[in-house]
């Protein structure tokens, strides 16, 4: 009953990310001016408000893991999408022809990319086909996506926060209700997304032109659009290690975009175009605006935390960890 309760209490703040962000910001301001002072100030309120910090990051990731693990062994799909993926992937991995043409008598194709159908009938084939195995792949890549979100916060602030914020990106997460659980592309774009955050900040520079250019393919190859999510990735890889770089990674990317189309005999790239096309024709709903723009302000609070804290004195609290080689300035609080 008490888990019940304290998750209730999690997926009611991710579902009113207006309200939720105009809260934790408050606290976030009334803890900045609390500390205000010198460096002394600085580490007793740090001290203060690090394990209230790790025990509401805890139950946020706790409640989020258990409604994960709880949605893999569950026997049944949130989404008529996921069925249909599911059957794809498997019509694919056993031999049959991902996109068909759009005049064709069987009528299954959709405009998601070839990576997830593809990643959807290796967990199917290694498991036999079951909802579970159709699930275990969009759950691992879900899982990756934090660690690796958790990693690149880490190079810019102390564990403790990085920690914090990851249970934030967790609650951001859950604005999509399931979607990020779901066997759609959703769950490998944000690890696509959060693999490029994490190489392109790496200081040596081929590591981060492979890791940038291989998740610009996976998330093309997931939805066309999610280039547009790449690009605070290949900004961030041109600050870091200049434009070669960059261009080599789009070079790199662009290959990998191609490569499911070419090495796989059941992948049309004719075929996907057409549908892409078609797709192309069916506009923008406007009525979504305003949802966008209240979770666009909850997406802004880790940002916001960042700038504050990096306004803060030169003096890091104790145990905060080591100096890193981030570009740029450095969130020094806590």
């Amino acid at each position: 009953m008490v888990m019940r309760a304290v998750l209730d209490f999690v997926i009611l703040c991710s579902r009113h990310p207006l309200g939720t962000s105009a809260v934790l910001l408050a606290l976030w301001l009334i803890l900045r001016r609390r500390s205000d002072g010198n460096a002394s100030d600085h580490a007793l309120a740090w001290s203060r408000i690090r394990p209230a910090l790790a025990v509401l990051a805890a139950i946020v990731c706790l409640a989020f893991l258990s409604t994960s693990l709880w949605y893999l062994n569950h026997d049944g799909y949130a989404s008529d999408v996921e069925a249909m993926v599911s059957s794809v992937s498997w019509w694919v991995q056993t031999g049959g022809p991902l996109y068909h043409a759009p005049d064709a008598d069987p009528q299954y194709s959709v405009l998601y990319g070839p990576v997830v159908y593809l990643a959807t009938g290796l967990c199917l084939d290694l498991l036999h086909p079951s909802i579970f195995a159709a699930k275990l792949g969009a759950l691992l890549a879900l899982y990756a996506s934090v660690v690796l979100l958790y990693l690149t916060i880490r190079r810019l602030v102390s564990g403790a926060l990085a920690f914090g914020m990851t249970a934030i990106a967790l609650m951001l997460y859950w604005t999509g209700g399931t979607s990020a659980m779901l066997v759609r592309p959703d769950p490998y774009i944000l690890t696509a997304v959060c693999l490029g955050l994490y190489a392109a900040g790496a200081s040596r520079r081929v590591p981060a032109v492979v890791g940038a250019a291989l998740a610009l393919g996976l998330a093309v190859n997931l939805k066309v659009h999610a280039v547009l999510y790449l690009l605070p990735v290949l900004t961030l890889l041109d600050e870091r290690h200049g434009s070669r770089a960059t261009q080599a990674a789009l070079a790199l990317g662009a290959v990998a975009i191609v490569a499911p189309f070419a090495l796989h005999d059941g992948i049309s790239l004719v075929n996907y175009l057409s549908w892409i096309l078609i797709g192309a024709h069916h506009g923008l709903e406007l009525d979504y605006l305003p949802h966008l723009f209240t979770r666009a302000l909850f997406f802004a609070v880790p940002v916001l935390v960042l700038l504050s804290a990096a306004g803060g004195p030169a003096h890091r609290a104790p145990g905060c960890g080591a100096s890193s080689s981030w570009p740029g300035p450095r969130a020094t609080w806590p």
